[in-house]
Order: C-alpha cells, then sequence, then structure tokens
C-alpha cells in the first residue's frame, strides 16, 4: 500500500500555483524512484474524521485566504503532532 499524501488546495483562489504545486510532487517521486498516492483535498471539506485521520504527509497549497482555514490550522497542528510530513507552500 503506497502511502498517501493529501494537498490542501481551493483551487478556485489558487489559480496558476496550483498545479504547479501537485505537478512538484509528481517531480519529486518521479527523481526519488518511489511512489505516493495524492488527493487534493478542498479545505471546505475537511472534517474531525479528516483531521484525526490526516494522511502520511501533508501539503499546504497557495490560495490563503482559504475556504476554512481553522480546519487547515487544526490539519496542521495534527500532522505535527503526529510527526507527519508537513510543506507548506
Amino acid at each position: 500500500m503506497r502511502p498517501t499524501i493529501s494537498i490542501l488546495l481551493d483551487r478556485h483562489v489558487a489559480g496558476q500555483y496550483d498545479s504547479a504545486t501537485v505537478d512538484a510532487l509528481g517531480h519529486a517521486q518521479r527523481w526519488l524512484g518511489t511512489a505516493v498516492d495524492t488527493r487534493v483535498v478542498p479545505t471546505r471539506t475537511i472534517d474531525n474524521e479528516f483531521i484525526l485521520n490526516v494522511s502520511a504527509g501533508v501539503v499546504i497549497g497557495p490560495g490563503s485566504p482559504y475556504d476554512n482555514p481553522d480546519g487547515v490550522l487544526s490539519v496542521i497542528r495534527s500532522a505535527r503532532e503526529k510527526g507527519l510530513p508537513l510543506v507548506g507552500t
């Protein structure tokens, strides 16, 4: 089973930078010769279930202000408390 990296991203706000963020993960996978699943998570869909079961790593995509800034902060806190990789763009 491959690990999943979640990209918190509100595409309607991020514009041109959202595709660069998603593409960067693909470039890193190819360069490292590894594979992960990626999923784009609109911030409005962040709920307690997602926060409790956050994936193997999180990328905070561009596009502030987010639809759900409190949800984004909760995911950041959860990832840090669990020692998960976290990248902010």
